[in-house]
């Protein structure tokens, strides 16, 4: 099969935008990505039984006044928030495992854009090893 070389030109160009920029700069590109960020991205807990009670700071940005709301993955709307571009929230949480939280348009119910807080437990340490490591000094 032949192709023309203005062709192969435009498919590799298309191939090389997708490479460095990802999926979402190729089709429209006047078109603004909604941002959506959860901090902090992890909590350590001791305990599995005990929650991680962590204020919680959602950033978002979309590229309208987009009235939004932040949501758990269970579908739990935890605050929504009027016609903001560009907007931030403080939310105290208590968790005992990794959350997905969804930024989603509060009219459409459209997901908009999606973030993660991780929860990780502590491993338990047996602070009195018989065995000592040969390269230990102490």
């Amino acid at each position: 099969m032949r192709f023309s070389k203005g062709l192969m030109a435009g498919t590799s160009a298309i191939w090389m935008a997708l490479l460095l920029f990802g999926p979402s700069c190729v089709g429209q590109p006047n078109e603004m990505l909604v941002e959506f960020s959860v901090k902090p991205k992890s909590c350590l807990i001791k305990d599995p039984q005990h929650p991680c009670t962590e204020k919680i700071s959602f950033f978002w940005q979309t590229p309208d006044n987009t009235p939004v709301c932040v949501r758990t993955k269970l579908k739990e709307v935890l605050f929504c928030q009027s016609a903001d571009s560009k907007s931030r929230r403080d939310f105290a949480f208590k968790v005992t495992s990794s959350t997905q939280f969804e930024l989603i348009h509060s009219l459409t119910k459209e997901v908009l854009a999606k973030a993660q807080l991780m929860v990780v437990t502590e491993p338990e340490t047996n602070r009195h090893s018989r065995y000592r490591h040969p390269w230990s000094i102490f």
